[in-house]
């Protein structure tokens, strides 16, 4: 017996309301349920038979069915039973055309438009994590939750996973992506016109008056709004967490969500903006979480399903990526493809900056401000944590302690740098794209102004002093490059013999010195170590 003769057509048309299911896309269902095959509705809808399954897919990821083929169908079917039977026996009615009363007092489970949220049906660890923010939306009833971190490290997962378990505490979840930057007006319409007993009565004004209209739900229902990659709406080389120009309404929305209602707002970002800086704290119903990487056990299961050997070095490998399970993703596919799965012959390479995980810390390294820059070289050059005062005591930032702690400040709340009792830092794999943008950097200056004879462009080899002799931790990664080195291999392979390579160099640091010292900085000294490098 197909399902469409046991559940009523009325029944149907309500639960596809209740997830968003379009008018088309429950035509196709309906179809489907009733046994006819792909080719068949094609050709009675005149589609292609495509855009059929298109129609399908988007049904099932609207009623969260995973899977792939004909279990997909079957699994919809026993989910809708099931609604249908629970349905019956809630409202004790003996007409399935009055099976489901959608009223607030009536509903018991909430109406869910989970937009483009991510399948997490594999999802590793995080339970204290998921406990402790379960605690804060729903005990605390904290009115924002926002979770931070790096790219890669899990918050859009976490928030999938969060919003999951506990949905049924209310009337509405609702999940948007904002990696494409929509208008504040346009996300405000969507999130308005989402609650079904609002889209009659709602009209639309300015922008104050939709962030009124929103607030004015968010009182009246108990709703879970999920925005998910806020960054998307964020300037980028400026300081961090400020909204770029055209999103500034975004900054006044985020001010009014902190404000009493009954619902709960959890956005994800790379950075804290200055309005979630401002409003939160341990018992303030505004906080942020800092997302970690993966504990080391739950990593360790993750590496092991990716059939890696060599399990003595799953330890270093998780260190060196800080948990981070994109990252450990990448780099595990590479380690698998490219290196049979044996991770001592990638370590041994000694490049594990790959090239899609290069690409995602460019993206946050090209947001940063040239001042925070300048710091990042500088932590780089140096390796070990560093104190705020002997960066300034060693750069030549001609800035005050205030710029200093605004740009510090600016680098944590975009989750590039780490702070321990020694001071500042990078995780491993920032500590070798910043040095691989120095040595190329200083690589290109001093190439170039050897092959025109000119010194004008030399910023970065006068910015930053290249012989600091620290005292190297020995926790400090092994693999991660030095940058002077990296300079000696690749001017090598131009000049081909060091006694022409020297010259070179000697020639260039004779018409360095002819220049004022307030405009050579740390050149002259760099290209004298460099030559002393070649001689040892």
């Amino acid at each position: 017996m197909s399902l469409s003769t046991v559940i009523p057509q009325d029944f149907l048309k309500a639960v596809a309301t209740e997830y968003f299911v379009s008018d088309n896309e429950l035509e196709v269902l309906s179809m489907a349920l009733r046994g006819e095959p792909i080719v068949a509705i094609a050709k009675k809808l005149d589609l292609t038979p495509e855009a059929v399954r298109k129609r399908l897919g988007e049904v099932y990821k609207k009623f969260r069915i995973t899977g792939a083929g004909p279990g997909k169908l079957a699994k919809l079917m026993s989910l809708l039973d099931s609604l249908h039977q629970k349905s019956l026996k809630r409202d004790n009615l003996v007409s399935a055309e009055s099976a489901v009363v959608y009223t607030e007092r009536s509903r018991s489970r909430p109406r869910l438009d989970w937009g483009e949220a991510p399948d997490v049906s594999v999802f590793y660890g995080r339970t204290e994590e998921l406990n402790m923010l379960k605690r804060w939306c729903v005990d605390d009833k904290c009115r924002i939750v926002a979770l931070l971190g790096m790219t890669g490290i899990g918050k859009t997962a976490l928030s999938v996973k969060l919003a999951e378990e506990i949905g049924e505490q209310f009337d509405y979840v609702i999940w948007r992506s904002l990696r494409r930057a929509p208008s504040i007006e346009n996300l405000l319409d969507d999130l308005i016109q989402s609650l079904p007993d609002e889209r009659a009565i709602y009209q639309t004004y300015n922008n104050d008056a939709r962030i009124e209209r929103l607030l004015d739900c968010l009182k009246k229902h108990r709703c879970l709004i999920v925005l998910d990659n806020l960054e998307s709406l964020l300037c980028s080389e400026n300081i961090a967490g400020q909204f770029e120009e055209k999103h500034q309404d975004y900054g006044k929305l985020l001010e009014r969500l902190g404000e009493r209602h009954q619902s709960c707002i959890v956005i994800t970002s790379l950075e804290k903006t200055k309005e979630i800086a401002f409003a939160e704290g341990e018992t303030l119903p505004v906080r942020s979480y800092q997302v970690k990487g993966l504990d080391p056990v739950y990593a360790e299961k993750f590496l092991q399903e990716k059939q890696l050997v060599d399990r003595q070095q799953y330890d270093y490998l998780i260190r060196h990526y800080r948990g981070n399970p994109l990252a450990l993703k990448i780099a595990s596919t590479t380690i698998k493809e490219l290196f049979g799965g044996k991770i001592s012959e990638f370590l041994a390479q000694k490049v594990t900056l790959v090239q899609d995980i290069r690409d995602l810390i460019k993206q946050q390294y090209e947001r940063l401000s040239e001042r925070e820059k300048e710091i990042a070289g500088w932590l780089a050059i140096v390796g070990n944590p560093l104190p705020w005062q002997d960066i300034k005591l060693n750069s030549l930032l001609f800035v005050s302690d205030d710029e200093l702690f605004e740009a510090l400040e600016s680098l944590q709340r975009r989750n590039m740098i780490e702070r321990n009792a020694a001071g500042f830092t990078f995780p491993p794999v920032v500590m070798e794209y910043v040095r691989n943008q120095l040595s190329d950097g200083i690589t290109r200056e001093i190439y170039q102004a050897i092959k025109l004879s000119k010194i004008q462009q030399i910023k970065m080899l006068k910015a930053y002093c290249l012989d600091i002799q620290e005292e190297r931790d020995e926790t400090v990664e092994s693999l991660i490059p030095n940058i002077t080195d990296k300079i000696i291999e690749t001017l090598r392979k131009v000049y081909r013999e060091d006694s022409v390579l020297q010259e070179k160099l000697s020639q260039l640091c004779s018409k360095i010195e002819e220049k004022p010292i307030e405009e050579i900085g740390y050149a002259a000294d760099n290209i004298d170590y460099l030559i002393e490098q070649l001689s040892d």
